[in-house]
């Protein structure tokens, strides 16, 4: 297992608890297809100063995303693609930024 802080009990609880709330990946749901989550990734990277064991900082994804558009993003750039209304994927989008997230354009009817 990876160093600091996935070898802690508190992070195998957490990840344990992320997968049971929201078991379906994030960024295939917003999509709109249906595939279970295997890993939990940091939106903000602990690098970047994410913090490790904060919920609101973790989301599910399966291990294709995980592997192909969260490196990429982790990487400086951005995950490409929208949701089926057109919202942009990339939690880090600045539409997801400032309570937006989830396709909640201001404005909007």
């Amino acid at each position: 297992m990876a160093s600091w802080p996935y070898n802690t009990s508190l992070w195998q609880g957490l990840r344990e608890r992320v997968l049971r709330e929201e078991p379906l990946c994030r960024f295939c749901a917003r999509a709109g297809e249906v595939v279970c989550a295997t890993v939990v990734d940091h939106i903000t990277p602990i690098a970047d100063g994410g913090a490790p064991f904060n919920r609101a900082n973790l989301q599910p994804l399966c291990a294709s995303c995980h592997s192909r558009h969260k490196q990429r993003q982790d990487n400086g750039g951005l995950l490409s693609g929208c949701d089926a209304t057109g919202w942009p994927l990339d939690p880090l989008h600045p539409w997801n930024q400032g309570g937006n997230q989830g396709g909640n354009q201001e404005g909007a009817q």
